[in-house]
């Protein structure tokens, strides 16, 4: 075969003779020649064709003598050869599906060596976003290598290679997480515009919970860290600016997962569908640079003015100067284990006498929507108290004593 390597030029009689190949057998590898040459144009369609043609090739010669026959015949480089193949083999189940999404070559040969799962995943995405480009495709196999990896334990491996892994990991769960809670969050809300009257509490019930935890998703994605300026033991996080888009994605979920800050019941309808849908749909989705269409919309729109101070983690490292004598109430709820005030949750505003607009709550209502804990009363205080000083004082009336 090398001999035959170095006569590139050869007719193809004299190819067929050193190959030592039968007539019938060159009838048909001609056959396929002539196929393979009609093939002019390069499209989703005829790439599987020229994968099917070069498989009947591979039946017909092994494996070195089909990668000269297809240089000198057709002209084609043998690793092309072996990718349309590829393509034939690997992702004939899905050919309708390519062509309908006009996959074109390189996508299809870099996708062809692809599980099964990660070709789901990769239709699915053309599918949402119009098209697929190789860079997509790499994305979705390099998912597939540090799933790999991590199945061993994606937090044990040391240096700069194994943080890699934990990052990728990290971010491989806790991406998609967020994305589909924007996705689910955004179909709740368009769920309630679908129902008719929005009942405000009801709403804030639904949703609240799955915002907190988006907001928390996003904070653990995009945010860092950085000391206090003023006291530099104290550690918070550095979080986006309000003006930016991501920005306002993490104060709409901070106002989603609160009561404060939402609109009037009269503003609600325009408000959830100027804003806050698209808000959501912008940050779920999987377009390259999708539009941003959100509108500020109401006048009851912004959270409160201590927003960024509640959003800092503070990691203190408390000295003397630091420390301050606890309320009553906050004594009493350190020792019955009870913590003090609601479940996080604000007084929601429900926009005004209810009675001006439909479709606003009363307080009423919304306290019994949702339940909140309080502090422990006087009362208890006091029991607390009288009780925690007598064992006190047996303790130090028995060491007295000993």
């Amino acid at each position: 075969m090398s001999s035959i390597l170095k006569t590139l030029k050869a007719t193809v009689s004299d190819l067929y003779v050193k190959m030592d190949l039968a007539k019938p057998t060159q009838l048909q590898l001609e056959k396929i020649a002539g196929e393979l040459q009609a093939v002019d144009q390069l499209t989703t369609k005829t790439v599987f064709q020229r994968g099917e043609l070069f498989e009947k090739v591979a039946e017909l010669l092994p494996e070195k003598e089909m990668s000269v026959w297809t240089k000198v015949r057709c002209d084609i480089e043998a690793r092309h050869a072996r990718n349309y193949r590829a393509v034939a083999r690997n992702l004939g189940r899905y050919r309708d599906r390519a062509i309908e999404l006009g996959l074109n070559a390189t996508v299809l040969f870099k996708l062809a060596p692809a599980e099964p799962e990660q070709i789901e995943r990769a239709m699915e995405l053309a599918k949402e976003q119009g098209y697929l480009k190789v860079r997509d495709v790499v994305a979705i196999l390099d998912e597939g290598k540090d799933a790999a990896v991590e199945k061993s334990d994606p937090h044990s491996q040391g240096g700069l290679a194994g943080l890699r892994v934990a990052i990728a990991y990290k971010l491989s769960c806790t991406t998609g997480s967020f994305i589909e809670h924007c996705r689910e969050l955004a179909e709740e809300l368009k769920a309630a515009l679908d129902g008719g009257r929005i009942k405000k509490a009801e709403l804030i019930r639904i949703v609240y919970k799955k915002a907190r935890l988006a907001g928390k998703e996003l904070e653990s994605l995009a945010w860092s860290v950085e000391p206090n300026p003023v006291v530099p033991e104290v550690i918070w996080n550095k979080d986006l600016t309000g003006e930016s888009r991501w920005g306002q994605v993490h104060k709409l979920l901070r106002l989603l997962g609160g009561l404060e800050g939402w609109p009037d019941a009269k503003e609600l309808p325009e408000w959830l569908t100027r804003y806050a849908i698209p808000v959501l749909e912008w940050a779920s989705s999987r377009a390259k640079n999708p539009e941003w269409t959100a509108a500020a919309v109401g006048s009851n729109l912004q959270l409160l003015a201590s927003e960024d101070e509640r959003t800092r983690t503070v990691i203190p490292f408390p000295t003397s100067s630091d420390r301050r004598v606890p309320t009553k109430p906050e004594k009493a709820a350190s020792e019955t284990g009870e913590a003090i005030g609601d479940i996080g949750l604000a007084e929601a505003e429900a926009g005004g006498n209810p009675a001006e607009a439909e479709g606003t709550e009363t307080q009423s209502e919304l306290d019994e929507a949702l339940p909140r804990q309080t502090a422990p009363s006087v009362s208890v205080v006091t029991q607390i108290s009288s009780r925690k000083k007598a064992r006190s004082a047996e303790t130090d009336d028995a060491a007295s004593a000993g």
